[in-house]
C-alpha cells in the first residue's frame, strides 16, 4: 500500500522528509520532486511510527532549550582566587588579573557559563569551596580542607614550581626531611604539596614561621628570622621587585599539577567540570592557553 503526500491526513509529509528517511529506509525519489513512503504495516501502526518520529524529534530539541534556559536563570557561578602573581592578583585597578585566572574565565565563558571571579585568602578560599560559598578554583588539589568537598580533574592545566629560598647557599632541600632542625618560613593557608602537614608537625623537628604574604615572607628571610622559606616561584619572582634581598638563592623542589577543582556543593558539579575540561581542550586546540 502506498501513501502519498496528497492523501488526506499526511498533508505534513513534507515537513518530515529527512526524519522519515532515516526511520525509514523504504523511501524512494520520484518525480517531479515528490516523496512516497512505502508501508507494509497497518494504518493504526502507520499513525503511531509517525507519532514516534514526532517525539523523537523533540525530545532532542528540549534538553536543549531547558539547559539554556537554566542557565540563563541561575546566578553566575564564583571563581575563587589567591593572591598568586603572575597566576592570579589583584591589579592596581583593584581587578581580578593573571594568566591562569585569564585562563579560567575564557574556559567558563567558551563552556557557556556566567562567573564572577573573587579574591580570598588561602585558607577562607579552601573553606568556602567546602561550604559552596566558591565553585570553581584553578589550582592545586592539596590545599589543607579540601578533602571531600571538591572534584578534581584529570587534566594539568598549567605547573608551578615550589622552590625553597636561603641567603648565602643555595639550600640542599629535595625532600621534608631535609628541613629537620630548621626554622622554615611558609604562607599561612598554602600546603606546598601536602609538605605542610609535616612542617607543622611537632615530632618532626621542624619550626615553622607563618607569615600572612610573599613580600612578608621575603622580608622575614632578609631579616634572619628563619632559615629557609618555602614559596613559589612565580610570585616570589614578582614580590622581589618590591624586597631587595641580596645574596638570595633557591632550590627547585617539584613541579606542582594545576587543574579545575569545583566544589561538591555545586549544582551539577560534576557536569561543571566535564564542561570546564572540554573547554579547556578547545581552547588548546584553537588559540594559545597563556
Amino acid at each position: 500500500m502506498r501513501i502519498s503526500e496528497n492523501n488526506s491526513g499526511f498533508r505534513f509529509a513534507h515537513i518530515l522528509d529527512v526524519m522519515m528517511s532515516s526511520l525509514f529506509p523504504t523511501v524512494i525519489q520520484q518525480p517531479p520532486q515528490r516523496l512516497i513512503f512505502e508501508f507494509s504495516c497497518r494504518p493504526r501502526l502507520k499513525r503511531w511510527c509517525l507519532l514516534l518520529g514526532l517525539f523523537s524529534m523533540f525530545a532532542s530539541i528540549l534538553p536543549c532549550q531547558a539547559d539554556d534556559k537554566m542557565a540563563a536563570s541561575e546566578p553566575p557561578l564564583t571563581l575563587g582566587f589567591v593572591e598568586f602573581p603572575p597566576a592570579s592578583y589583584v591589579d592596581d585597578a583593584g581587578q581580578p588579573a593573571g594568566h591562569l585566572l585569564d585562563l579560567g574565565q575564557r574556559a567558563l565563558e567558551r563552556a557557556g557559563y556566567r562567573w564572577k571571579a573573587k579574591h580570598y585568602p588561602a585558607n577562607r578560599l579552601a573553606a568556602y569551596l567546602g561550604t559552596g560559598d566558591v565553585d570553581l578554583f584553578l589550582g592545586i588539589t592539596t590545599i589543607p580542607g579540601f578533602k571531600g568537598n571538591i572534584l578534581a580533574g584529570e587534566m594539568t592545566i598549567a605547573r608551578i614550581e615550589l622552590r625553597a629560598y636561603s641567603k648565602g647557599e643555595a639550600p640542599a632541600v629535595q625532600r621534608w626531611e631535609d628541613l629537620q632542625g630548621k626554622i622554615v618560613i611558609v604562607l599561612r593557608g598554602y600546603s606546598y604539596g601536602g609538605w605542610i602537614n609535616r612542617i607543622k608537625d611537632p615530632s618532626t623537628g621542624i619550626s615553622a614561621l607563618e607569615v600572612d604574604d610573599h613580600a612578608q615572607a621575603l622580608k622575614v628571610l632578609n631579616l634572619g628570622r628563619g632559615d629557609i622559606l618555602l614559596d613559589y616561584a612565580g610570585p616570589v619572582d614578582a614580590a622581589l621587585k618590591q624586597v631587595e634581598v641580596p645574596d638570595l638563592h633557591s632550590t627547585l623542589i617539584s613541579l606542582l599539577e594545576c587543574k579545575f577543582i569545583v566544589s561538591r556543593k555545586t549544582p551539577r558539579a560534576k557536569r561543571l567540570l566535564r564542561d570546564l575540561e572540554a573547554a579547556f581542550v578547545s581552547l588548546r586546540e584553537s588559540e594559545a592557553v597563556f
